[in-house]
């Protein structure tokens, strides 16, 4: 289900967006971290159940998975976090040391500042639902503009907002850090799967980012066409057309599937 569920997702970033900002405002999107990147330990957030909290006080000790996000995003956000806690999950199940919240912290930063508590409750509701372990140990965070900008610094995130569509052009990764707070890896959310997470989290010691080539293709969170403006309308129609078929083909083979085994019993 998490492939179809990837499917899905490529398949919508195929879709051209409504867009209201231009190639080279969506360019300026992006992760560029210092070397020596660190987790924003004395910002204090709003999580989303109305606490004010200290992010180091969160991540304390703990290896930890943060990524930002839009909570009213229209595009991968929501996705884009389903499928890191569903990489979360399946790291819990299979390996029983990583556990989300008492051995890995797992973080949310809002980045509109006019979302607060409430759209983050929404969001994980609707995102981590079939998740309880997850989504009990994940904090959803907002804050004031001035702790947001001094987050997204610190890490060296950079987003565009576009007041037309009130959505974020932002780069889709999830941040891996160690112990003690030093960024260790880059990993895109369209792409995270539990081997990937897991490896990321166990070698989880170096300070300096790594990102491999799929992340540069699919972590632009704003819209397909207008974050690769060198894809023609051509070549999107066939990317949607394509990840249907899949999706499709996918189908038709597991209900082939299901009625051979009908019929052999």
């Amino acid at each position: 289900m998490k492939w179809l569920l990837v499917l899905f997702v490529l398949a919508g970033l195929a879709s051209p967006a409504l867009a209201g900002l231009s190639p080279a405002q969506i360019g300026a999107a992006g992760i560029r971290p210092p070397a020596d990147a660190r987790i924003p330990v004395h910002t204090t957030w709003i999580d989303q159940n109305e606490h004010r909290v200290r992010l180091g006080d969160l991540v304390a000790g703990k290896p930890t998975v943060l990524l930002f996000a839009d909570y009213t995003c229209k595009h991968i956000c929501g996705p884009g976090m389903t499928l890191t806690g569903g990489a979360l999950s399946d790291v819990a199940l299979s390996d029983g040391k990583l556990v989300p919240g008492r051995d890995v912290a797992f973080v949310v930063l809002g980045l509109d500042p006019k979302d607060g508590p409430e759209q983050a409750r929404e969001t994980a509701s609707r995102v981590l639902a079939d998740m309880p372990v997850v989504a009990r140990a994940a904090h959803l965070l907002s804050a004031d503009p001035g702790t947001v900008e001094r987050a997204e610094k610190a890490l060296g995130f950079s987003a565009v907002y576009d007041p037309a569509t009130d959505q974020y052009a932002h780069d889709a990764s999830v941040y891996v850090f160690n112990a003690k707070g030093h960024l260790s890896s880059l990993l895109p959310e369209t792409a995270l799967v539990a081997p990937i997470l897991e490896k990321a989290l166990e070698s989880a010691g170096g300070t300096q980012a790594q990102q491999g080539f799929i992340a540069h293709i699919a972590t632009v969170c704003y819209g397909f066409a207008a974050a690769h403006g060198v894809y023609g309308r051509t070549i999107l129609v066939a990317l949607q057309v394509g990840g249907m078929l899949m999706i499709v083909g996918f189908g038709t083979f597991f209900a082939r599937m299901a009625r051979r085994r009908r019929d052999d019993a």
